[in-house]
């Protein structure tokens, strides 16, 4: 579909190819694909460099991350979803905000120059190389505000074939340069260059897949139109940020860079299944729920697929990590890592609960909604501070602790907004959670006697011990999805059945 034709697409969230729905699917297949190609890519590179780096490397990098997150999220207006959710031409407003963001970055990558000493007396850095990369981390902001906007489109279409490409190509960036560079010299100095090659690797496939090339504009009042909605996708932005720089900046003051690697290690590996979904899910969502925006009906079948699929991916891997996490750590890591268990399991407990917060999300500000979003994070935020100073000094699990404290309030409150609103019957509900929980169930109990022994038997069994149960929970889980009208076997028959969704 070409850009003018936007407004005159009639939105359809029906089960035909060219609807609302189809098109959405079609993205998620892509979105799912890429999702699941980056998450093997990175966890393989994850595996190489934990052998290779220490956790006080990665409590660098999750701090130079941070600090480039939030002065990127405190100093941009929510302008990129205020153009995916705007009815109509978008186009006269990319190379002004193109401009804007170009500007920004440039005064990020000087403060940050300025701060860096400060920052890093903060965390206890006193390492040379990691208190210049801290120096330097403006580079990041600057590759990702070069980043072609017409690549907006690819979201307003659905055409997620596009992102694919993008996505996979920065990944395979980051693997490359990392490892190639650790096995040279063996420091945070590559995780550092791995993410500037993935930044810029995205930002040229962007100008490549993109016939929109920007320029210089400095009509700046041209954004006005979008402040009102933009304004709080910036609170929500900021809000969210917060959230996450509480956890990295009071466990890397009470701890030290060396706990707070452990600990950010542990949420990326808890986080597996739900930020991947929430990823897929917001990025097809939310424009498709802006497309449909006026039918309730129809975002409540796109927002009940989406919970099947998030039901029948988290709560498996909910259930592998509290069972079996330090095994998975002691073979796939190493003894090193080995202290990071105990705020896993008390993390995926948490995460797997914001999980499902998360997939609401797409819905509200697709709806016009970011209000809610927003209230929901700042109560999130209040909850989480007063938790995580008390609790972190203690160790990375306490601090663990007061994030299952903070998510489980919030889930409690916007499912229960979400089920208020889209009013599902208690039949469409329960059929996805009877048919998780069965084909769960049964994994765990026939895995059972022979655990003990495959987890001596070595790493390529075990693994493979894994991935037969992965395949007779799949395999369970469509033999149970037979008895129920709807739920996740008849999701996944939809997603693959529905071709190309054009």
């Amino acid at each position: 579909m070409k850009e003018k034709e936007l407004d005159s697409a009639k939105p359809d969230f029906g089960m035909n190819e060219g609807g609302t729905l189809g098109r959405a699917i079609a993205a998620g297949r892509w979105s799912l694909l890429g999702l699941g190609l980056q998450k093997i890519i990175g966890l393989g590179t994850f595996f190489i460099l934990a052998r290779l780096l220490a956790p006080q490397d990665y409590g660098v990098i999750t701090i130079v991350l941070m600090l480039v997150g939030v002065l990127d999220t405190l100093s941009v207006p929510g302008f990129a979803n205020a153009l995916i959710q705007k009815k109509g031409e978008i186009k006269e407003y990319l190379d002004v905000f193109w401009t804007f963001n170009l500007l920004r970055a440039c005064l990020i990558f000087i403060l940050i120059f300025l701060l860096a000493p400060l920052i890093g007396s903060f965390f206890h850095i006193i390492d040379s190389t990691a208190l210049a990369i801290l120096r330097f981390s403006g580079l990041i902001t600057l590759l990702q505000a070069l980043t072609n906007l017409g690549s907006l489109f690819f979201f307003k279409e659905l055409d997620f074939k596009k992102i694919f490409i993008r996505d996979i190509g920065g990944q395979v960036a980051f693997a490359a340069v990392a490892i190639g560079w650790a096995l040279f010299s063996p420091s945070v100095l590559a995780l550092f260059l791995g993410y500037l090659a993935q930044n810029a690797s995205s930002t040229l496939v962007q100008y490549w897949l993109s016939g929109h090339r920007p320029k210089f504009s400095f009509y700046f009042s041209k954004l006005h139109d979008l402040a009102a909605y933009g304004a709080w996708a910036m609170g929500q932005n900021i809000v969210s940020q917060a959230n996450s720089i509480l956890e990295t900046a009071i466990v890397g003051r009470f701890l030290g860079p060396s706990d707070l690697g452990l600990y950010s290690r542990a949420n990326s590996i808890a986080s597996l299944p739900s930020s991947a979904l929430f990823s897929v899910i917001y990025k097809v969502g939310f424009p498709a729920y802006s497309r449909v925006q006026d039918s309730r009906e129809r975002i409540a079948t796109g927002f009940l697929r989406s919970f099947d699929v998030a039901l029948l991916a988290m709560i498996p891997f909910l259930i592998l990590i509290l069972f079996a996490a330090g095994d998975l750590v002691q073979i796939l890591l190493g003894e090193k890592w080995l202290g990071m268990v105990g705020a896993m399991k008390i993390l995926v407990v948490a995460l797997t609960l914001e999980g499902f917060s998360n997939i609401t999300y797409p819905l509200l500000e697709g709806i016009g909604r970011p209000d809610i979003r927003f209230k929901l994070s700042s109560l999130q935020l209040i909850t989480a501070l007063p938790l995580l100073f008390w609790l972190s000094r203690y160790g990375i699990s306490w601090a663990a602790l007061a994030m299952l404290l903070t998510s489980a309030p919030i889930f409690l409150i916007s499912a229960g907004w979400t089920f208020y609103y889209l009013r599902p019957g208690f039949a469409r509900v329960s059929a996805p959670i009877v048919s998780v929980l069965g084909a769960s169930a049964f994994a765990v109990l026939l895995a059972f006697p022979f655990y003990s022994g495959l987890r001596a038997a070595g790493v390529v069994y075990f693994l493979l011990f894994l991935a037969l149960l992965v395949l007779i929970y799949f395999v369970v889980l469509l033999f149970l999805g037979r008895f129920f009208k709807d739920g996740p076997y008849q999701t996944l028959k939809i997603i693959f059945s529905l071709h190309n969704g054009r």
